[in-house]
């Protein structure tokens, strides 16, 4: 009998240790090959006590909040130390900031980076646009920033001090508005205004983004940016135009949509949106809001759809192109790409509802 129990327990000591060998193997892979994201917000300070700064300010750690919290992200802290998680989103009041602590994340964890968010103002002013951190620190297109002095890094700069820090198909996602743009959108330009129809013949060609882009690959590089090409919500606006790094000389969003008059990223939301409620379940993860009219149905402030505009740079380049055809009111998206999306909704969206709108499902 003595003996029995002893085999038993060998077997059962055998048995563990494979389990935890097993799972050590996969936590060691998952580990090995997971991203290394960095996440920056704009913590403006506010000598006058002005309520918008506070807003903003909110608005952008938030959502840097929300992108490390659910995406990999590593920060280092007052101790100079790694946090990962919500803590890894850092605050920055000048640009130097970022460079040094995307270098300090590469010399801890000796992986480059995969994505680098950034979440504060995007400005076009007289002379072309500018990332703002405010306290007059910005990264320019060029060392002339609406005619003052406020430059304290151009792209070139910027890029030169980052760059061995990233990995060679990295990207970088500028949660701000207008840097995918050359114009300006308010007053808010009709469908039919000159302007507008400027900016998309364009397809952001000069714009921050696009010039980020080019000196990110200016070695070969296979980096992607994405810039909003409106003013709106920083992580809410689904009018994103991608750059991509083999892409270079093409006009943004072409690889995203397929179909020329399908290129806008916020009519395309509205159409997933609608697939992807389906795929839900809508009373619990879709609620309806009421519209200025009051009346009940989906409107375009809905979660979803801000939801969309935060999450399109992170769908998985398999996606690509979002949009495979067009056929009057059809619309044929890629394969997986809604099921994936769903899956990604219910994972986030109740960390995403809590940080917009500050109330739980």
């Amino acid at each position: 009998m003595k003996n029995i129990i002893k085999i038993l327990l060998v077997l059962v000591s055998i048995q563990v240790t494979a389990q935890t060998n097993f799972e050590n193997s996969i936590n060691n892979f998952d580990t090995e090959n997971k991203e290394i994201n960095v996440a920056f917000y704009a913590g403006y300070e506010d000598e006058n006590k002005k309520s918008w700064k506070k807003r903003v300010k909110r608005e952008f750690k938030k959502g840097a909040q929300l992108f490390s919290s659910k995406y990999n992200g590593y920060g280092i802290d007052n101790d100079g130390g790694i946090v990962t998680g919500k803590k890894a989103a850092m605050e920055v009041l000048k640009v130097e900031t970022i460079i040094s602590n995307i270098k300090k994340v590469y010399q801890k964890e000796g992986k480059k980076i995969s994505k680098v968010a950034i979440f504060t103002h995007g400005v076009i002013g007289s002379s072309g646009s500018y990332l703002n951190f405010g306290n007059k620190n910005v990264i320019g297109i060029d060392d002339d920033v609406n005619g003052t002095d406020h430059l304290i890094e151009t792209i070139d700069g910027f890029v030169d001090e980052i760059d061995e820090y990233l990995k060679d198909d990295a990207t970088i996602i500028l949660y701000a508005c207008l840097l995918g743009s050359t114009f300006k959108d308010k007053p808010l330009p009709k469908a039919d205004n000159p302007i507008r129809k400027e900016d998309k013949r364009t397809g952001g060609e000069g714009s921050f983004a696009d010039k980020l882009r080019d000196k990110l690959n200016e070695n070969g590089k296979s980096r992607s940016v994405w810039g909003h090409r409106t003013t709106a919500h920083t992580y809410g606006n689904c009018n994103w135009r991608l750059f991509e790094g083999e892409q270079i000389g093409v006009k943004a969003n072409k690889i995203l949509f397929k179909t020329p008059k399908f290129r806008g990223g916020a009519i395309t939301s509205k159409y997933l949106a609608e697939e992807l409620r389906e795929e839900l379940d809508y009373k619990k993860f879709v609620p309806t809001r009421k519209c200025k009219n009051n009346n009940t149905k989906i409107c375009d402030s809905d979660p979803l759809r801000k939801w969309l505009g935060f999450i399109y740079p992170i769908i998985p380049k398999k996606y690509r192109p979002f949009v495979k055809s067009r056929e009057n009111d059809t619309i044929e998206f890629d394969d997986g790409l809604v099921e994936w999306l769903a899956k990604e909704y219910k994972k986030t969206i109740s960390d995403f509802r809590k940080e917009v709108y500050n109330r739980k499902l």
